[in-house]
């Protein structure tokens, strides 16, 4: 079940990254690569990092989205068909981080203040 809700997140990072290969800065497609092994250590803060990063790359498709639609807007080229292609992946990027907030995965890495993990 763990492994389920993280491939979500896998495939994120893996288009983000290959966005920033594209796009220009190689350290941000490094960056997308890491973030994730963070996971590998069984804290809390570690699932929130990679939830903050996926929320950041759902920002980073509003914004090419805005950039791309501005300039095919500009150009007279046809806009409808990139809104949605994007816009479903700023939805599955954003999903992504929020399909970390299961209950399974976040007993693996730590309980919410206050309650007690539970083995299973």
């Amino acid at each position: 079940m763990l492994f389920v809700c993280l491939i979500p997140m896998l495939f994120s990072v893996l288009i983000l990254a290959a966005h920033f290969l594209r796009t220009g800065p190689m350290i941000l497609a490094v960056l997308c690569l890491i973030v994730p092994l963070t996971l590998f250590v069984r804290r809390m803060w570690a699932l929130r990092l990679v939830q903050l990063f996926l929320l950041l790359g759902a920002a980073e498709w509003v914004r090419t989205l805005i950039v791309l639609v501005q300039d095919r807007q500009a150009h007279g080229e046809p806009w409808l068909r990139l809104v949605i292609i994007l816009g479903v992946v700023v939805a599955f990027t954003a999903g992504s981080a929020f399909i970390l907030q299961a209950r399974k995965v976040r007993d693996h890495y730590g309980a919410a203040p206050g309650a007690a993990p539970t083995r299973g």
